[in-house]
């Protein structure tokens, strides 16, 4: 009987802590598709999610409100255009605002390539373009050559070959508490990365891990391979919650 009321009590204790994550049907999970993503890169991670079970929900410009982010557990800012603003200039002001006050109270937000860029203070031919500034860091381009190609990151310590077009590079030294989850392996610059924002989680990736076959047939690319398992294991530890957070307002 006390070994009982003691696993009872253990049970008790997690998920109070919020240690027992929500299963996936219970987690609504928002992804942007409007002006400056690019073609089938809202699609890809919408059905990678939802395969795996989360409730998947596209939302647009005139969507960011607040009553949309309440049980949300992450937003995912998808792959864009060569031109990342295209997406600060579709938002408004205050929906801009929504977006980081929900990271910041403790939200997820998940970036993949221009949502990546968006993530920092993105430099284009040496001028700071506008973005939701979730990570107190500058974000370049890893290469110029803006054709899709097989790019070699050391993933975990592990060298994979993933689909890459135009991604961004995160300078490392500006993030010194940052989970670091992959690094580009020609130049050192980081590919994949979990940062705190307030009480929220930022994660950030460079390459398209989400890509299909399709993706490397239309670019005439041999594939090595899906990445699939990777984005997944980067979504479900930043999805993570070690403690409930207390709510605070983001002012600005």
């Amino acid at each position: 009987m006390l070994k009982i009321n003691l696993f009872i009590l253990m049970i008790t204790v997690a998920m109070s802590s919020g240690a027992i994550a929500q299963s996936p049907q219970a987690q609504k999970i928002l992804i942007y598709k409007g002006p400056g993503t690019c073609q089938g890169c809202p699609e890809a991670i919408s059905s990678l999610l939802t395969k795996a079970g989360f409730n998947t929900q596209y939302i647009k410009p005139g969507q960011l409100t607040k009553k949309n982010f309440k049980k949300t557990a992450m937003y995912v800012q998808p792959g864009g255009s060569d031109d990342a603003s295209e997406v600060i200039n579709a938002l408004s002001k205050n929906e801009i605002k929504n977006l980081k006050s929900y990271v910041f109270n403790g939200g997820k937000y998940l970036g993949i390539c221009s949502g990546g860029y968006l993530a920092g203070r993105h430099i284009v031919d040496k001028e700071t373009i506008k973005s939701f500034s979730l990570l107190p860091t500058t974000v370049d381009e890893e290469q110029e050559d803006p054709d899709s190609k097989i790019e070699r990151i050391k993933w975990k310590n592990k060298k994979r070959s993933v689909y890459f077009q135009s991604g961004p590079a995160f300078n490392l030294k500006h993030l010194p508490n940052a989970d670091i989850w992959a690094i580009y392996t020609k130049t050192g610059n980081g590919a994949a990365l979990i940062n705190k924002y307030g009480h929220g989680k930022v994660g950030v990736i460079g390459p398209h891990l989400e890509a299909t076959e399709d993706w490397f047939d239309d670019s005439d690319l041999e594939s090595p391979g899906l990445s699939h398992h990777l984005l997944m294991d980067f979504i479900n530890t930043l999805l993570q919650d070690k403690s409930i957070f207390k709510r605070i307002i983001l002012n600005g």
